[in-house]
């Protein structure tokens, strides 16, 4: 009996075995499980993400760095995003997917919430704050994050990327930069959103052969664009912050009723020889001070409405405004080239409209020219003459300047007319080189 009952006992035990195999047979012949190893990540250290990644990577630590392999997929699963970095100086490099699907964002910059320690050291940390040793004080934690897209990578998601604080957190601030040579996507919403930042804020490098597809908004304070920014029904670059700054030598474009560019407070835009704004019809829109320096194209009109003491200066001499122009109430300048036989701007199709204060249209000139007649654009006051390569601009028999005419560059004024104004007739601006200007 003991035999039987031992003879048993090693089937069973065989028996066991066998199905420990068979187990360990079906979990080796599953798919490979998401691979962004450490989880959870530690401070200055480096996660490494190569195959699918399904349910989401956070990183709460500082000094982070994150690798998305080529080849490798990072999804949100249950979480809040593909990718959530949370601590101070976090990097983040992506050579393959980061998804977060229709409903979240591929990444997600984010703060921590609040909370309470007990003061130990009353110096400890950065903070020149005092705190009493025994008493409590709250923490409100801030963070950063670069975001490094290669050619190649791909960040998608509701948003591509979202630069947003915890709502629980009023104090503290978050910021991101973001370089871009691959391809960042927003699903529903746009590509890249900072909103609730604090102090914080948002720039944008975005590479040659790099593409943004759903727009730039939000705290974006700087552009710089040789690639890509389609804001396709939305803006391309939508600022809320006081100050945005935009270098564009590739394109920025928009097919939808927002303007393709706005901004509000004092907005420099630089747009080079061969680079593209608009799309929309009002290609940029501005509500305070705009600095325009064009020598590519601008498709839409272009509009500011600064207030009394905001002048902006617009400069299209070696570019071209297939559109309007309407300017704000501060004393505005207009840099432009000139058609001598029509009297009129050259580079700008449509209406211009120097709004309120006293505007100044400069034309450049930089080659022998007769001017025989000058309209002012709407509420243009004054006339300017901007010399360049020693030309000599010669004033008709005839010509007229209410107000006379401000002289500046390089090169002759031959004037053959009499100048009947309110005010002096000639005025040479301090870049005007002395004894150029002379009547036969």
């Amino acid at each position: 009996m003991r035999r039987n009952g031992g003879l048993r006992g090693r089937q069973v035990r065989r028996l066991a075995l066998g199905t420990s195999a068979l187990t360990l047979g079906i979990m080796l012949a599953g798919p490979a499980a998401a691979d962004c190893t450490p989880d959870p990540a530690v401070a200055g250290g480096t996660v490494n993400c190569t195959g699918t990644d399904a349910d989401g990577l956070t990183v709460s630590t500082d000094n982070t760095t994150v690798v998305v392999a080529r080849g490798a997929s990072v999804q949100p699963g249950a979480a809040a995003a593909a990718i959530t970095t949370r601590g101070q100086g976090n990097t983040l490099r992506v050579l393959g997917l980061v998804d977060g699907g229709a409903a979240k964002p591929g990444v997600f910059v984010t703060t921590g919430d609040p909370r309470t320690e007990v003061c130990t050291d009353p110096y400890a940390g950065a903070s020149v704050n005092y705190c009493v040793p025994g008493t409590t004080y709250t923490i409100y934690p801030s963070s950063s994050a670069a975001i490094n897209v290669t050619a190649g990578g791909t960040v998608s998601g509701a948003q591509g990327i979202l630069v947003r604080r915890s709502p629980a957190n009023t104090v503290g601030f978050v910021s991101a930069t973001i370089t871009n040579a691959g391809t960042i996507a927003g699903t529903v919403g746009e590509a890249i959103l900072a909103d609730q930042t604090g102090f914080g804020g948002l720039s944008v490098y975005n590479r040659a052969g790099g593409r943004i597809t759903g727009g730039i908004a939000g705290t974006v304070s700087y552009v710089d664009n040789a690639g890509t920014i389609d804001g396709v029904g939305r803006a391309a670059i939508a600022s809320t912050q006081a100050g945005l700054n935009i270098v564009n030598t590739g394109s920025i474009v928009s097919s939808g009723t927002p303007a393709t560019v706005s901004g509000g407070g004092f907005v420099t835009i630089s747009n080079a020889a061969g680079a593209t704004i608009g799309g929309s019809a009002t290609a940029i829109r501005t509500t305070g001070t705009l600095n325009l320096t064009n020598a590519g194209t601008i498709n839409g009109s272009v509009v500011s409405t600064a207030p009394s003491g905001q002048g902006s200066t617009i400069d299209t001499r070696s570019g071209m405004i297939n559109g309007s122009l309407a300017l704000g109430a501060g004393d505005d300048t207009l840099r432009a080239r000139f058609d001598a036989a029509s009297g009129r701007v050259s580079s700008i199709t449509g209406a211009i409209d120097g709004g309120a204060g006293t505007d100044t249209l400069a034309i450049g000139i930089d080659a022998d020219t007769t001017i025989t007649r000058t309209v002012l654009p709407t509420n243009f006051e004054l006339l300017g003459l901007e010399l360049s390569n020693n030309a000599t601009a010669t004033l008709a028999t005839g010509f007229t300047a209410g107000n006379g005419v401000a002289l500046s560059g390089s090169g002759t004024v031959v004037n053959n007319t009499a100048l009947v104004t309110g005010g002096p007739a000639v005025n040479m601006r301090a870049s005007a080189p002395p004894g150029r200007c002379r009547r036969p």
